[in-house]
């Protein structure tokens, strides 16, 4: 084994390591990104309690009108901006959805590729290895 042969196999082990330090690197990207979903989940949760809460509010305050009429003008009315806020939040987790559907293809491709890189860097360590082997038995 030679000098030349070792920085080779030094440079490999570089290259290995950096591999998984991107790896590492990634998967905290992905657990922020996961964690801040849930907190947008969460808000969404808590926007939707008051939507409900409100929806209790208005049905009280219709069933206090005198009119019929009146109580269907403003029950359509709440059920039109209701609708629109419902509107705006699906619209959101639309979004949201579309970016975890992104986020899952460019992880699922990241890892094939991290994992085709490795095969490859394993492919090339067996072959330097095996030359290593070579010249070890020839001296």
């Amino acid at each position: 084994m030679n000098i030349d042969d070792l920085a080779v196999f030094s440079e490999l082990l570089r290259k290995v390591d950096r591999i998984a330090e991107n790896q590492i690197i990634t998967n905290e990207r992905l657990e922020k990104i996961e964690e801040s979903l849930q907190t947008q989940t969460q808000r969404f949760e808590r926007v939707e309690s008051i939507l409900l809460d409100n929806s209790k509010i208005m049905m009280r305050m219709l069933d206090r009108m005198e009119s019929m009429e009146n109580r269907q003008e403003r029950f359509q009315e709440y059920l039109d901006e209701l609708s629109k806020q419902f509107s705006k939040v699906e619209t959101t987790l639309s979004k949201v959805s579309e970016a975890l559907m992104r986020l899952v293809d460019f992880n699922e491709s990241f890892a094939h590729l991290d994992q085709r890189i490795m095969q490859l860097e394993n492919a090339r360590l067996l072959q330097r290895l095996s030359r290593l082997e070579k010249i070890v038995l020839n001296e």
